[in-house]
């Protein structure tokens, strides 16, 4: 049984992609390769020093068509998993980072795990990914890449609602 609910998005080739939190991610790709049109289960156990995954995954596609991951942890971080294409010999390659850790606002600010929602993520106008969550304060925090990979929290100022 899966604790949330799953995210399912269309990658690069319009195939679609499925993401469930199964004590650390469990993953499903649609294949033209195979006869049943799916390939093979993958499970991405959670960080060895994580206390587990409590949101829903959040899955978005950058510009560039390579997937990215995000979840809450147990302990109210943010973890982040992304996936990189490239082409060789004209085939198309990919596979997917560890997990990054992400963490949190700030220590006395932590994501709001005992909510399970789960962080909503879009690619900006710049190409830039844009992550928002709901702190153990009912706060809105923002983090975002500075440049492609390197994040910053962002204060939003935000109040509680």
């Amino acid at each position: 049984m899966f604790p949330f609910p799953p995210a399912v998005i269309k990658n690069k080739d319009g195939l679609v992609e499925l993401f469930v939190v199964n004590g650390g991610i469990g993953h499903l790709s649609q294949s033209k390769q195979t006869k049943s049109g799916w390939g093979s289960w993958k499970d991405w156990p959670a960080p060895v020093f994580l206390s587990g995954l409590v949101s829903a995954p959040t899955v978005i596609q950058n510009t560039n068509g390579e997937l990215q991951l995000f979840v809450l942890s147990l302990d109210g971080y943010l973890w982040h998993r992304g996936q990189f294409i490239w082409v060789e010999q004209f085939e198309k390659r990919s596979f997917w980072e560890d997990w990054i850790y992400l963490g949190a606002q700030d220590h006395d600010q932590t994501l709001a795990p005992q909510s399970a929602w789960p962080p909503a993520a879009v690619v900006g106008s710049d190409d830039l990914i844009d992550v928002y969550a709901i702190t153990n304060q009912y706060a809105i925090a923002h983090i975002w890449e500075k440049i492609q990979g390197f994040w910053n929290w962002n204060p939003m100022n935000s109040g509680c609602f």
